[in-house]
């Protein structure tokens, strides 16, 4: 069985080096501007002047290649590569012809250039061919730069469509389009002045793909803007599923929205913090209106001002409870949210209390209904320890300087909704000392959606019986000299987890879930018990920077199992790797090894079902 295993390892490598992706599809062309028929030679446009022109079905003003060689008319079904815009001010093309594209793309000048409009004196449609026809626009993140087809500019077909660069593609008119929207990256901005924006289509789906390398987000964004009149932009079948995505909603004071569901795919971010306050919108789902994904165990941030209230009212008409504090929901200055029944079952965040700065004076203060935060962005110093076990109904963290909250030993502070959610705003937070518990089932170490790089480290031993859950993208760190001794699974929905306990102490004892976008950094040898199983889903990714054993299954479906210079050793009795997609990869000078003494399962039907992959000059040995 060894020997099997073996070869098809080999196979699998060798079919992942010799695989290629063409491409396959329609041709690109490249905009040369202007109303007339271009000479061959000329060189392509870069001012923002020379991009003004007639797009229609006969003059010869795009190019078949990027050099400005040979220009031809515009096809049915090609790609619109409109370049790159250099200069200051906006971009206007007038369209006067209705066609199909493959895909758009276009580049312009950070803070220079704010549209790249489509325009049109009639009625004209752009209709979507294809299979998931991309469109980019790239500049500097900004979504009041970007793409823009104008009002008499109109979307239309049925096929995907997947919108990625880091700026906005906006849709001014009352589109037809009705096939499935993904954004990987940037947004799609709703601006219709007249609603029924896009109400045909009924799904879209936000992902964050990359992170920028400041940290901030570079989320995939559905953005609504809302404005008097011109309500309901969206069907009222629209599912929005958010992988690390966000859901804008700026709305004014009489403004209205129903769509049908937001799923928490494992983790986004629901942004109420623009706009004038005052606007509805309805999740009308019959059986949940948010929902937590396919593990039950999804999370949602929500973006708020500084006043810390929604600015607009998310009705959620079933599936989650009322009139309770929700652990799993947090805004992004730590503080958490409820469903009023009395208000319409709208989202309301439950105001929180200052905590007191002398730790010690917390066992006698506050029981399992209060709500306490540190700091509001501002500084405080925490004083003394916590003496006694202590008991809280939820900790919110928001402090701009570096603090400590200490258990004393054999002191437990046990959260007893199970919500802790931690905003970076300036300065390491430590829960140190003694022990850490949930009072449900469920321990949500939720950060926020910061790129701050500001982190929160525990190392106060967590104990109990209760799945841990780690959302957000500011890093938390799993430290300290006693092993943490909870019994349930270890969700990783978003952003990193590190752990760095001495080698040999355990840090996530159980099963632990790797989601896209999560990261889990073992940082202390063996700091992940050898009987856990451990399954790193599709976007999800394992940093190992010490040496591991895992004795039980490693489930590989398409996410990363990434070691540097170490020892991973698979021993389990029968199958201990799954693969269904993905890659196990090693990347340093030195010799890395993966100690393969276990069966290994392809559950996968791709043509490519696992990569074993070497990043620089040293040795990868396999050993089997």
């Amino acid at each position: 069985m060894k020997r099997t295993a073996r070869i098809s390892i080999t196979a699998i490598v060798l079919l992942s080096l010799l695989a290629s992706a063409a491409r396959v599809g329609a041709a690109d062309l490249f905009w040369g501007g202007g109303d007339a028929d271009i000479a061959n030679g000329t060189p392509l446009p870069s001012t923002t002047n020379a991009f003004a022109g007639e797009w229609n079905a006969s003059t010869k003003n795009w190019c078949t290649t990027s050099d400005g060689s040979t220009y031809a008319a515009w096809a049915d079904g090609d790609v619109a590569q409109w370049g790159a815009s250099l200069q200051p001010g906006e971009v206007w093309v007038t369209n006067n012809v209705d066609t199909s594209f493959a895909g758009m793309f276009c580049s312009l000048t950070p803070t220079l250039t704010r549209y790249f409009n489509i325009t049109a004196t009639s009625a004209r449609t752009l209709t979507v061919t294809g299979d998931n026809a991309m469109v980019m626009v790239l500049a500097d993140g900004n979504s009041v730069n970007g793409l823009r087809f104008r009002g008499n500019v109109t979307l239309g077909g049925t096929v995907g469509v997947l919108k990625t660069g880091c700026t906005g593609w906006h849709l001014d008119g009352n589109n037809s389009y009705s096939g499935p929207v993904t954004v990987n990256q940037g947004a799609v901005v709703v601006t219709s002045a007249s609603g029924a924006a896009l109400n045909n289509v009924n799904t879209f789906n936000c992902v964050l793909k990359i992170t920028n390398v400041d940290g901030s987000l570079a989320a995939g964004e559905l953005r609504i803007g809302a404005s008097s009149g011109a309500n309901n932009k969206l069907s009222d079948d629209a599912v929005v599923t958010l992988r690390r995505g966000v859901f804008y909603y700026a709305p004014v004071a009489t403004s209205t929205e129903t769509l049908k569901q937001i799923i928490a795919e494992p983790w986004g971010v629901i942004n109420l913090a623009n706009g004038a306050a005052g606007g509805i919108v309805t999740l009308n789902d019959g059986t949940a209106g948010i929902s937590r994904g396919t593990t039950g165990r999804g999370t949602l941030c929500v973006t708020v001002p500084g006043t810390g209230q929604p600015l607009a009212n998310i009705r959620v008409q079933n599936g989650v409870a009322t009139d309770v504090l929700l652990p799993w929901m947090h805004t992004d200055r730590s503080e958490f949210m409820q469903v009023v029944s009395a208000n319409n079952n709208a989202l309301t965040q439950i105001l929180s209390t200052a905590a007191a700065t002398d730790l010690s004076s917390w066992d006698t203060t506050y029981d399992n209904t209060s709500v306490l935060r540190i700091g509001n962005s501002s500084a405080v110093a925490l004083t003394g320890v916590i003496d006694a076990n202590t008991t809280v109904k939820a900790l919110g963290i928001y402090n701009s300087t570096a603090s400590t909250i200490t258990n004393a030993p054999g002191v437990t502070l046990t959260i007893a909704s199970g919500g802790i959610a931690f905003a970076p705003a300036g300065g390491q937070q430590f829960i140190a000392g003694g022990a850490l518990a949930s009072g449900t089932n469920q321990l949500y170490l939720n950060a926020n959606n910061s790129g701050m790089n500001n982190q929160l480290l525990i190392h106060s031993a967590i104990a109990g019986t209760f799945d841990v859950i780690k959302s957000g993208v500011p890093t938390i760190r799993l430290g300290g000299g006693a092993a943490n001794t909870y019994n349930g699974t270890t969700y990783v929905n978003s952003g990193t987890l590190q752990t760095e306990k001495p080698s040999g102490v355990v840090a996530v004892p159980g099963a632990v879930v790797i989601e896209h976008g999560g990261r889990l950094n073992i940082s202390g040898q063996n700091n992940v018990a050898a009987a856990a199983e451990v399954t790193i889903n599709d976007g999800g990714y394992i940093n190992l920077g010490a040496n591991q054993t895992h004795t039980a299954t490693v489930t590989i479906n398409g996410g990363t199992y990434f070691f540097q210079n170490m020892v991973l050793t698979l021993n389990a009795s029968g199958t201990g790797l799954v693969f269904n997609g993905g890659r196990v990869a090693q990347s340093s000078t030195a010799t890395g090894t993966l100690n393969l003494n276990t069966d290994v399962s392809y559950a996968s039907s791709a043509t490519q079902q696992a990569v074993f992959e070497k990043y620089s000059t040293g040795a990868y040995n396999i050993e089997l």
